[in-house]
């Protein structure tokens, strides 16, 4: 059985980005998620010099954790500070 890693990119207004990454933490989601079972990492990252840009590293330890993940509190609360916040996203999902 493989790891899963997933990319999850985000596109729009910097303020929008970090203001997302913010409340997400501020709010105990982000520790929530690194707690659940078969998360081996959920991290945002944001380049220096990539206004606008930000990606979520998420491994975890196979599909049917993250398949879990997203059926969760904290995914739909995600969701909805996406939306707020009118971001695009994509994703790429690997097995590692």
């Amino acid at each position: 059985m493989a790891e899963i890693m997933e990319q999850v990119y985000f596109y729009g207004e910097e303020a929008g980005i970090r203001e997302l990454i913010h409340t997400y933490t501020a709010s105990g989601d982000l520790e929530l998620v690194r707690k659940e079972d078969g998360c081996i990492q959920f991290e945002f990252y944001c380049g220096a010099n990539n206004s606008g840009k930000a990606v979520l590293l998420e491994r975890w330890r196979d599909d049917a954790a993250l398949d879990a993940h997203h059926s969760t509190a904290m995914m739909e609360n995600l969701l909805s500070l996406i939306k707020i916040h009118h971001l695009q996203i994509s994703a790429v999902k690997f097995e590692v």
